[in-house]
């Protein structure tokens, strides 16, 4: 056949391999000068060798190597899965929610930068900038004259001297709040200790301008006042960013070991403060009724002074007419006036009229007044 045909003299099928022996057709045996192969490769393997070769090429030119579309396509969806990554990523740490009553104060490569308050808000992602909350809203608790540590139980914190040189034991709760927490973060480095030891100071401060007994009973809340308003100044020289709500004295006594003494004192005083309230009040019961007995005198005294006086105007008057009315016609001036004046002796005196029926068993003595009494 024509393709069995080449130069050397050996055969080859229509593929370009070489077919058949040296010498003769396709039924030829191989040999060393010309050997025979299959049409579909030159190993004799068969179809499934050659669909197994195209299947290569085609995901060779398909997705393999090279810059085919296979490849432009995985780099596009790479780019999209690591955008996607990022934005999570910085939404995650940019976004942040500030809830009611906080303060976040923003640090920008460490040092502050602004506050922001309730709701929803944005910073740059880590470590660009980062977020510290402060609760501004809450109020805290200080205690002065406690002692925290159980290793210190035996010690006292409490005991102050007073203005007088006594000692009292007082105890002080001071409530308070981080009001500005930029301050508040960066000024102090233990707010709770800060504020704990200049409580204490205020308040020794304040004690020590007091007398005890004042200390002990009238002047607490001028103590409490004169140590929030001390201790506020304080620390606002500190610029701690805190505000002082209310300074709280729980317990002022004198020390256990003179108690006894202060409380015999304070019997005394009360025994001293009842005699007093007691004379106190017998005074303002008898001043107001002696003050009425001498207006009640002295109104009486008036009003004889004014009608005496009236009277003896009056008899005065009386006379001068009667001295007149004489001058003009004394024999009748005299008469009247003694009959004016036996009127008046008859008037006041008793007189008994006995006639002759009864006469005549009437003894020499009899008691006149009391038969007066009895014929009335």
């Amino acid at each position: 056949m024509p393709w069995q045909q080449n130069n050397s003299g050996g055969g080859q099928g229509p593929w370009g391999n070489p077919g058949g022996n040296q010498g003769g057709g396709a039924g030829g045996s191989n040999g060393n000068g010309g050997r025979g192969q299959s049409p579909w490769g030159s190993n004799g393997s068969g179809p499934e060798d050659f669909v197994t070769r195209a299947r290569r090429h085609a995901a060779r030119r398909g997705g393999g190597g090279g810059n085919g579309p296979g490849q432009a396509g995985m780099g596009r969806l790479i780019f999209l899965g690591g955008l996607a990554l990022l934005i999570i990523w910085v939404g995650f740490n940019s976004i942040y929610q500030v809830q009611p009553g906080e303060a976040a104060v923003v640090k920008r490569f460490g040092e502050r930068n602004r506050v922001e308050g309730p709701g929803l808000q944005f910073k740059l992602p880590s470590p660009l900038e980062s977020v510290t909350k402060v609760s501004v809203a809450q109020v805290r608790e200080t205690t002065v004259g406690f002692s925290e540590n159980p290793r210190n139980a035996n010690r006292s914190d409490s005991l102050m001297i007073t203005g007088d040189q006594n000692i009292v034991d007082m105890r002080v709760n001071v409530q308070w709040r981080a009001a500005r927490p930029e301050n508040y973060l960066f000024n102090v480095d233990d707010p709770v200790q800060t504020v704990q030891i200049a409580a204490e100071s205020a308040v020794r401060e304040i004690v020590g301008r007091t007398p005890i007994q004042d200390a002990l009973s009238i002047g607490r809340e001028r103590i409490e006042i004169a140590t929030l308003e001390l201790l506020q100044e304080t620390l606002n020289q500190y610029q701690a960013g805190i505000d002082i709500d209310e300074v709280q004295l729980q317990n002022v006594q004198p020390p256990k070991e003179v108690k006894q003494a202060f409380d015999d004192v304070q019997s005394a005083q009360q025994d001293r403060d009842k005699a007093a309230n007691k004379a106190e009040a017998y005074r303002n019961q008898r001043i107001p009724e002696a003050r009425g007995n001498a207006e009640r005198i002295r109104n009486g005294a008036l009003s004889y002074f004014e009608r005496e006086t009236k009277r003896a105007q009056g008899e005065a008057q009386r006379f001068i007419e009667l001295l007149s009315a004489y001058r003009e016609n004394p024999k009748i001036t005299r008469e009247r006036i003694y009959l004016d004046t036996m009127q008046q002796v008859y008037g006041n005196g008793k007189t008994l009229v006995i006639d002759s029926a009864n006469g005549a068993s009437a003894l020499p003595y009899l008691p006149l007044p009391a038969l007066t009494e009895q014929t009335r």
